[in-house]
C-alpha cells in the first residue's frame, strides 16, 4: 500500500487534530494519528476516495474494511482501531465532511458488551443468524409495551426522572417478547417465570425489580381488573443500613489527607479539587451529582449563593454559602484558572482542562474510599461510610447546632427540608440519624423543660 495521502484527505486529519474534544498525551496522540492516517490511506488506495467535498462511505465498504483489519491485526488491536475510527467518522459527520457515520450505524443496534461479538461475527462466515441473536428486541414492543410507555410517561409527568425503573420495565418487556405467544395480562405464572429467569440477581436487586413490576401491575389494574398484583411483602428486605455520621475530627482528617494527595496528568488539581469537594459537600449538604453539575454562572458572588438547577424531581434551589466557604471557592477558582480551564459562564466548576468537560465521578469515588481505608474507618454493612454520608452529616450537625442554641427544632425542620431539596419532610427525617451528641442535647432539653414546671420533678 502506498505511503502518501493526497492533500484533501490530509485536511481531514488536520480537522480531527483541531476539533477533537479531548486532549491526549504525546505518545497516545501519535498512536491516534497513525491509526487515522492508516484509515485515510485505505480510503484512498482501496476505495479510491480523494477527500474532495462531502463524501459518503457505504455500509458494505465499512464491512470490507473490518475484514481487512481482522486479517491483519489481533482482535484487541482491531477493536481499538474500530473505536478510534468510529469517533473520527463521527467528528467528520458533525463537521459536514461526511454524509453519515456508517460504522456508528453498523454498531448502534448492539449494546457495548456485545459489540466485540458483533464485530467478530460481521467479519465471520455466517453473520446473519448470529447478528440477529445479538440484537436486542425493540423497546416496549410486547403486548404490554404501550401500557408500560404510558406508565413511564405518567411517572415522569410527576417530576420523577424514572431512569432505573424505566430500564427495569424495558427488561421486563424484552422478557415478555421471549414468549412464543405473548401474554395479554400479568399472571402469577408470568411473575414466577420472570423471577426464575434471573437467578443471578442478589436479594437487593431482585427486590428493586420486583417493586417496580408491582407498581406497574397496580397501574395495569385500571386497564384490566383481572391483572395479578404481586404481594408487596414477597421480597421485603429488612434494611439494617445506617449512614455514617462523621465527627468534626474525621472531616478534618479527610481534608488533610486529601490535601496531601499528589497531582497527575489526568488530575492536575487532584489535592486541591478533592479537598474542596469534601468541604463543599459537608458545608452545603449538596448531593455529589449536584456539585458536579455546577457551572461558573451558577455562582452569585454578590449574595454568596450557588444556584443548583434541575436536580432530583426536577427541582432547583439556592444554596447560601458562609463567608469562609466563599473564600474557599475563590481560592479554588484561582487554582483552576492556572490549569487553563475555561472561564466562561457555562463552563463546569469541576471541569477537566484536557477534555473541557466535567470530570467523571469515578476517580473521586476511588480516591474517597482509598482515604477512608487509610484513615482506618470501618466499612459498615451496606457500604457506609460513603461520600453521600457527608450530606447526612450536614443535616445531623445542623440539628445539633440548633439544639445547642436552644432553637425550636420542629419549626426549623421544614426549612432544612427545603434547603436540602427534599420533596417532603419524611425524606428529611431519613437523614436525621440519632448520635450520642444529639441524644445528650435532646435529653438536656427534655430535663430543662420539666425543671421549669412549678412543682414538677426535680
Amino acid at each position: 500500500m502506498k505511503k502518501n495521502i493526497d492533500e484533501p484527505l490530509l485536511k481531514h486529519l488536520a480537522f480531527w487534530n483541531d476539533n477533537r474534544t479531548f486532549r491526549l498525551r504525546a505518545r497516545s496522540h501519535e498512536t491516534y494519528r497513525h491509526i487515522i492516517h492508516e484509515f485515510l490511506l485505505y480510503l484512498k488506495n482501496v476505495l479510491g476516495m480523494n477527500g474532495c467535498g462531502t463524501y459518503e462511505i457505504s455500509r458494505k465498504e465499512i464491512i470490507v474494511w473490518l475484514k481487512y483489519l481482522r486479517s491483519r491485526y489481533p482482535v484487541s488491536s482491531m477493536l481499538s482501531r474500530v473505536s478510534i475510527i468510529k469517533g473520527f467518522l463521527s467528528l467528520l459527520e458533525k463537521g459536514n465532511r461526511l454524509k453519515s457515520n456508517p460504522l456508528g450505524a453498523l454498531l448502534k443496534p448492539y449494546r457495548r458488551d456485545r459489540r466485540k461479538r458483533a464485530i467478530l461475527t460481521i467479519t465471520g462466515r455466517l453473520p446473519g443468524k448470529s447478528l440477529t441473536e445479538l440484537r436486542d428486541p425493540p423497546p416496549f414492543a410486547s403486548s404490554l409495551g404501550k401500557h408500560m410507555m404510558d406508565f413511564v410517561k405518567m411517572q415522569e409527568s410527576r417530576g420523577k426522572k424514572y431512569r432505573e425503573p424505566k430500564y427495569i420495565l424495558c427488561c421486563f418487556d424484552r422478557f415478555l417478547q421471549s414468549y412464543s405467544r405473548q401474554p395479554r395480562m400479568v399472571t402469577p405464572a408470568v411473575i414466577n417465570r420472570w423471577l426464575q429467569a434471573h437467578p443471578e440477581y442478589n436479594p437487593r436487586k431482585r427486590c428493586r425489580h420486583y417493586a417496580v413490576i408491582r407498581q406497574f401491575c397496580l397501574y395495569l389494574v385500571r386497564v384490566n381488573a383481572k391483572t395479578y398484583v404481586p404481594n408487596r411483602f414477597e421480597f421485603k428486605l429488612k434494611s439494617s443500613f445506617a449512614p455514617h455520621i462523621y465527627s468534626h475530627g474525621e472531616i478534618e482528617s479527610m481534608m488533610n489527607m486529601a490535601a496531601a494527595l499528589k497531582p497527575d496528568y489526568c488530575l492536575p488539581m487532584r489535592p486541591h479539587m478533592f479537598r474542596f469537594l469534601i468541604v463543599l459537600l459537608y458545608t452545603t449538604g449538596m448531593r455529589i451529582g449536584e456539585a458536579f453539575n455546577l457551572k461558573l454562572g451558577d455562582i452569585d458572588w454578590q449574595n454568596g449563593t450557588l444556584s443548583v438547577r434541575n436536580t432530583k424531581f426536577y427541582k432547583s434551589r439556592l444554596v447560601p454559602l458562609s463567608d469562609s466557604m466563599v473564600e474557599e471557592l475563590r481560592r479554588f477558582l484561582a487554582l483552576r484558572q492556572q490549569t487553563g480551564a475555561s472561564t466562561e459562564s457555562q463552563a463546569a466548576l469541576f471541569q477537566n482542562p484536557h477534555s473541557r468537560r466535567v470530570y467523571s465521578r469515578a476517580p473521586f469515588y476511588r480516591m474517597f474510599y482509598s482515604i477512608i481505608k487509610r484513615l482506618g474507618y470501618t466499612i459498615q454493612r451496606g457500604g457506609s461510610p460513603r461520600i453521600h454520608d457527608l450530606r447526612h452529616t450536614f443535616a445531623v450537625h445542623r440539628l445539633e447546632s440548633w439544639y445547642a442554641n436552644n432553637e425550636d427544632v420542629q419549626t426549623k425542620l421544614p426549612l432544612l427540608s427545603t434547603y436540602l431539596g427534599h420533596k417532603e419532610l419524611s425524606s428529611t427525617q431519613w437523614y436525621l440519624t440519632m448520635t450520642p451528641e444529639l441524644l445528650r442535647q435532646a435529653s438536656q432539653r427534655f430535663n430543662s423543660y420539666f425543671d421549669s414546671i412549678p412543682g414538677g420533678p426535680k
